[in-house]
């Protein structure tokens, strides 16, 4: 059976790491991958500058974008028969964080999360905002956590689901309900985890925050017992994802092999001591 990955996609997602992401996850013949859009409206500033390259006005530009109107109903929490007819539309574009432009696969969630085997948050500031401003989200992420744990209950050798958060998305925990906080290993952008660590609600200290001593801070991090895999940011993408891929087949085999096609420097290619899976 494929297993099912969702990616999230907003304006000023990182497109390194959404990219990384969906690619090396499409690359394995047993995973499913689904964009799902998180509507917002666009940045003035890069709308300004999408237009100015292609010599358009902002309005045309404007026109083609996903805004915080077409967010449904359904991830807003409300019944609404419209939202069959807007899930038949296709979905309008996204801007990237360097003003390239995304196109998500829809902007519906999945009916139910007990069927999905990987939430996946690239980062990009205003897009790891955008996706802790939005309420479903970090929903999203609590019921993938709790299907975790339902399935472990039910059997304890069923494939568990993972959420992995990359770059400056580890921000959407602090809003998550079901994110265990005792000995939580996670690591995030630089720029971003003394943020995580002065949080009012939920203070979350990552493995490279400049508080922890020692060894340098892994670029990739899984956390079995919260589920939860992290990684630093651009530089990390491609190893985040052969994580992901690894943890959510429960192999080590299909992720390694893609290593030497895409010419991994030997330095970050060793993803065994990363998940801790058998080849």
């Amino acid at each position: 059976m494929k297993r099912h990955c969702i990616v999230l996609l907003s304006h000023g997602t990182e497109e390194l790491e959404f990219t990384a992401c969906v690619d090396i996850l499409r690359r394995s013949p047993q995973c499913m991958v689904t964009v799902l859009g998180v509507p917002a409206d666009p940045p003035a500033d890069a709308v300004t500058q999408l237009a100015a390259r292609r010599g358009v006005s902002p309005d045309a530009i404007r026109s083609l974008c996903v805004t915080a109107a077409d967010l449904p109903a359904v991830a807003r929490g409300d019944a609404d028969d419209d939202d069959a007819a807007a899930a038949s539309k296709p979905p309008g574009f996204f801007i990237g964080r360097s003003g390239s432009l995304l196109v998500p696969d829809t902007l519906t969630p999945p009916a139910a999360w007990d069927a999905i085997d990987a939430l996946v948050l690239p980062g990009g500031l205003v897009g790891a905002e955008t996706f802790a401003a939005t309420p479903c989200v970090p929903q999203w992420i609590d019921a993938v956590l709790q299907c975790r744990a339902s399935r472990r209950a039910m059997d304890a050798h069923a494939p568990p689901a993972w959420v992995g958060l990359i770059c400056a998305a580890p921000l959407v925990l602090a809003r998550c309900a079901h994110v265990p906080r005792a000995a939580l290993r996670v690591v995030a952008h630089p720029s971003v985890v003394d943020r995580l660590h002065q949080s009012p609600t939920a203070p979350i200290t990552a493995l490279n925050h400049p508080s922890q001593q020692g060894a340098a801070a892994p670029r990739v991090v899984v956390d079995p017992q919260a589920g939860l895999i992290t990684s630093q940011g651009p530089g990390t993408a491609i190893e985040f994802a052969l994580v992901v891929l690894a943890q959510v087949t429960g192999e080590l085999r299909q992720a390694t092999q893609m290593v030497d096609g895409l010419v991994l420097h030997p330095a970050v290619a060793d993803l065994q001591k990363v998940t801790s899976l058998t080849a």
